[in-house]
Formats: structure tokens, C-alpha cells, sequence
């Protein structure tokens, strides 16, 4: 029994001890200079990286007019990962930018909490902290920013083909939704790597960012500076709509004469 006591005791301690490591970390000298410089102009960079995204995935659709093997609602598009890392980033600047016009409203110590948080969290306590709102994280945010951190922090993956399984389990729910390239052989299936190239996975990416983005706008409801920026940001995140969607693909093939694979 004293044992037992003892070890509590000790656990006790040590979450204790871990909570107040959390609580004392300083903020990086980077977060040091967005917290306490008040003065001046501000140019985010978030609508360059949506642009620059959306570019990424006009390549990703026109790669569809070139010798690769067509699905009627996909193909391989080499331009993917970078598709995703772009919107991705886009988004984590824009909900900063959010922060940065807010900054006569929240508390230097409300900034620095949200700035260091991952993206689902910071979104919600966006949500909490500068709408006033509770706001829920979709699930497909959730998923992009795990297949984000495996593309900016890529581990090549020693795989055995023959398995048939290719995909790491936390992200599983990519193949659920059919946005991975696949081989359709049941005796050798892509390397993780060949099945994040592919079209309807970009377009996912843009389509989940963007629907997150229009939620956050209207629980922010367009007033003050960061209200309007939120408003703007989103409307920015929906460039992404003018491209083909992976359902409109059969007619895009009609219009330039391409024949399905299979």
C-alpha cells in the first residue's frame, strides 16, 4: 500500500512538474517579435501561398492531358505534395494573420498561446478566444495537417509492396475517402510515396482548407479588422473552385478528347 502511495505520489509530482515546464516556456525570439511589436504596417503573406497553391493544382489537373494512366475521377499528379503542403501552410499564416489583427483585443499572453499551438488547436481557440464561439475541429482538418507533417517532415518508408499495405495507419482514412493513387493489383500495391501523387488528393486539401476556412469567417461574422480579414481570407480559399473538381473530370476528358485508362 505504500508503495503504491509513494508511486502516486511520484506521478502526481511529475504531472505537476511537466504542467509548469509547459506553462514556463518562453516565447522563441521570433514570437517575442510578433507579440510586442504594436507599431507599424503588417503584409501577410497567407493570399500569396492560396495563389501559389492553386497554380500547383492547375499543373496537378493539366498533368491529366499527358501520358498518365486516367481514372474516371483521378490520376497521378506529381504536383500533389507540394499542393498540400502549400494550402497548408497558407492556412496556419492565415489563422496567424487572424491573430496579428486582433492583437488591440487579446492579451500578449492570448497572442502567444495561439501562435505556439498546431493548427486544428489554434483553429478552435481562434474560434474561443477572438470570435467568441465555440467552434469544432473537422475531422478532414484534422487529417489534412497529419498528411501536411508527413510531407514537410518526410520519412522514407522502407516498405514491402507485396503486403498491399502502403499506408501508414493515421492515415487510414485517405483510403476510406479513395483520394490515394492505387494499383488496383491485390499482388503489389504504390509505395506510399508513388500514392500521394495524385489530383483528387490536391484537390481535397484545397476543398478542406477552404471549408474550414468559410466556417471560421462566419462564426468571426465579418466585424473589426480581423472579422474582415477572416472574410476576405476566405473568399481567397475558394480560388481552388475554378479548377476542375475530381467529379467534373468526364467532362474535362470530353473537352480535350482523353480516353480513360480504364
Amino acid at each position: 500500500m505504500l508503495q503504491f502511495t509513494v508511486a502516486v505520489g511520484i506521478g502526481v509530482g511529475g504531472a505537476i512538474f511537466v504542467l509548469k515546464r509547459r506553462r514556463s516556456r518562453k516565447p522563441s525570439a521570433r514570437q517575442r517579435e510578433f507579440i510586442s511589436k504594436q507599431q507599424g504596417t503588417m503584409i501577410p503573406l497567407s493570399g500569396y501561398l492560396v495563389e501559389s497553391a492553386c497554380y500547383l493544382l492547375s499543373n496537378s489537373l493539366d498533368e491529366r492531358k499527358q501520358d498518365v494512366w486516367r481514372f474516371s475521377d483521378n490520376h497521378p499528379a506529381r504536383f500533389a505534395p507540394a499542393v498540400i503542403s502549400t494550402i497548408v501552410t497558407a492556412f496556419d499564416a492565415w489563422l496567424n494573420k487572424l491573430v496579428g489583427y486582433s492583437r488591440s483585443t487579446i492579451s500578449e499572453d492570448a497572442i502567444a498561446n495561439l501562435i505556439s499551438r498546431e493548427i486544428p488547436e489554434k483553429y478552435r481557440e481562434i474560434g474561443r478566444e477572438i470570435a467568441g464561439t465555440s467552434i469544432s475541429v473537422p475531422s478532414d482538418l484534422k487529417l489534412l495537417h497529419k498528411l501536411r507533417h508527413e510531407i514537410v517532415h518526410f520519412l522514407p518508408y522502407v516498405q514491402d509492396i507485396s503486403s498491399g499495405k502502403t499506408l501508414p495507419d493515421w492515415l487510414g482514412e485517405l483510403k476510406k475517402k479513395r483520394l490515394l493513387i492505387t494499383s488496383g493489383n491485390p499482388v503489389a500495391e504504390f509505395h506510399f510515396t508513388q500514392r500521394l501523387q495524385s489530383y483528387a488528393l490536391a484537390y481535397w486539401a484545397c476543398e478542406t482548407a477552404g471549408n474550414a476556412a468559410r466556417t471560421l469567417a462566419t462564426a468571426m461574422g465579418g466585424k473589426g479588422a480581423a472579422g474582415h480579414a477572416a472574410k476576405m481570407g476566405a473568399d481567397n480559399f475558394e480560388l481552388y473552385r475554378q479548377l476542375t473538381s475530381p467529379t467534373g473530370l468526364g467532362e474535362f476528358d470530353e473537352r480535350f478528347g482523353l480516353i480513360l485508362s480504364r
